[in-house]
């Protein structure tokens, strides 16, 4: 079941998905790729459009959130971003861009 998200969640479950893969493309094994722990000072986990979109990724199933404020992106998100076209996924990045002055 596909979900419907906001403008501001799409833009914070694209950039999770970024990250991700570019963790995987260095290397990094999916399991601890998909982990993002907001301790450790990584952008992806700390920026804030990102953690004021948690809860609705969570209640999409596209994040799992832990008590601490960490999140791990699902198989469900993953699968998801995989079948969007790259044009979509460079729109939803590029979104809040145009409110910039």
């Amino acid at each position: 079941m596909e979900h419907t998200l906001t403008r501001d969640a799409k833009k914070a479950l694209a950039t999770i998905y970024k990250a991700y893969k570019s963790r995987r493309a260095s290397g990094e094994a999916k399991s601890s790729a998909v982990y993002f722990d907001t301790e450790s000072h990584d952008a992806t986990a700390i920026d804030a459009a990102v953690s004021d979109s948690l809860a609705e990724l969570s209640n999409a199933k596209y994040v799992k959130t832990d008590i601490c404020g960490n999140y791990t992106l699902t198989d469900s998100g993953i699968i998801f971003m995989e079948n969007l076209p790259v044009g979509t996924i460079k729109e939803w990045l590029s979104f809040s861009a145009q409110f910039i002055p």
